[in-house]
């Protein structure tokens, strides 16, 4: 599980039952972390919580596609 930090840029990666409020591939700021769950301001402006396991830090993500190019 990623390790995140407040103001971490962040990945959505899994947005099944949440299609309506977060958006898969879309960069979001973490503004709170909890155990299993952190808080971002959502595709409705609203400050709710998600877990972890649904996102990624950009930079892990930019280095999955850079990857991706490289294994073709």
């Amino acid at each position: 599980m990623e390790d995140f930090k407040i103001g971490d840029k962040i990945i959505c990666v899994d947005n099944k039952t949440q299609y309506d409020k977060i958006t898969l591939n879309k960069t979001y700021t973490v503004s709170h972390v909890g155990i299993l769950y952190i808080q971002i301001c959502n595709d409705k402006q609203k400050e709710e919580y998600y877990l972890k396991k649904r996102f990624i830090l950009l930079n892990h993500f930019r280095k999955q596609k850079i990857k991706s190019l490289y294994d073709k």
